[in-house]
């Protein structure tokens, strides 16, 4: 989960609407710099964007 959602809970304000489901700065990295590496064609990210069972937006 981002910064962004924890701290918009933490100092009390409305954390933007599906922020829940943002990917961390450190997995998009992850996925960006090591998975896409290993694996370069498209359809792989497309698929953990597309088939994650927790709904999470990975871009």
């Amino acid at each position: 989960m981002p910064s962004d959602h924890i701290e918009s809970i933490e100092l009390g304000f409305e954390p933007p609407e599906g922020s829940q489901y943002w990917v961390a700065p450190f997995i998009r990295e992850y996925i960006d710099g090591s998975i896409v590496k290993l694996y370069p064609e498209p359809e792989l990210k497309s698929f953990l964007h597309n088939n994650n069972k927790y709904g999470m937006i990975i871009e």
